[in-house]
């Protein structure tokens, strides 16, 4: 019984992940009026650094394991794509409830 409830929350854990990843696409891709596109991109524009430090991060920790004789992971874009969907929808929860959509 217990390998059922664990394939259970495998599954809904996966069907989160990708309802915010759709969330995401969902909302960028909305028009709306001004005020919305400033939504928009304010919740953007606080997610680029953030996703720029990361980039840095692993091409850094990248050259390290090359030069170390060490095997490079690279970067896993499910789990990428989900950190920063997930983030960008923190932000834009955060800048809707500022703002007002």
């Amino acid at each position: 019984m217990d390998h059922w409830l664990i394939l259970f929350l495998c599954v809904a854990f996966f069907a989160v992940c990708w309802a915010v990843i759709a969330y995401v696409f969902v909302t960028m891709a909305r028009q709306g009026d001004e005020r919305r596109k400033l939504i928009v991109g304010r919740a953007a524009a606080a997610c680029f650094p953030v996703f720029l430090l990361y980039l840095i991060f692993h091409v850094v920790e990248d050259v390290y394991r090359s030069v170390t004789g060490g095997e490079s992971d690279g970067v896993n874009a499910f789990s990428t794509l989900l950190v920063f969907s997930v983030l960008y929808a923190i932000e834009l929860l955060y800048y809707k409830r500022k703002y007002g959509d």
